[in-house]
């Protein structure tokens, strides 16, 4: 029944014209193309899942970021004024584009929510094949020790 019901859900909203009164978000002159976008947005999620992995729990970490607000967007809460910015800086520098082209670049293909999906699948397809290419990686090591 839950399958049905969101199946409506999606149909009703995934066929309906765009709301005239959402302003359609220009391209930018600078976007990130969809290939680096993908390698990019791969990296960044490899480090918030290792800031995550590293991380001792809330209780003993302190202040935390405000609800809503991410490490890439590392704005002064709750005496985090002083602190370090997050390595988001070197990806930003390996990938050489600046945050202020990546968050428009993110503006720019979220506003299509379906364009959005299929990027995040291409995202999803690397970040698997890292992960394939470190256990083979890892396999072969532990083939020559033994």
């Amino acid at each position: 029944m839950r399958g049905i019901a969101l199946f409506v859900l999606i149909l009703l909203f995934g066929c309906s014209e765009p709301d005239p009164n959402v302003p359609k978000i220009e391209r930018p002159a600078d976007l990130i193309e969809e290939s680096k976008m993908v390698m990019v947005l791969a990296d960044v999620h490899l480090l918030e899942a290792a800031i995550s992995a590293t991380t001792p729990p809330p209780r003993s970490r302190g202040p935390m970021l405000a609800p809503g607000q991410d490490a890439v967007h590392n704005n002064p809460v709750d005496g985090y004024e002083n602190r370090k910015p997050l390595p988001y800086y070197d990806i930003f520098t390996k990938h050489k584009v600046s945050r202020e082209q990546y968050e428009r670049s993110i503006q720019y293909y979220s506003a299509d929510p379906a364009a959005f999906a299929l990027l995040y699948d291409k995202v999803i397809a690397e970040l698997t094949k890292r992960h394939e290419e470190l256990k083979n990686k890892s396999a072969a090591k532990t083939e020559k020790s033994n």
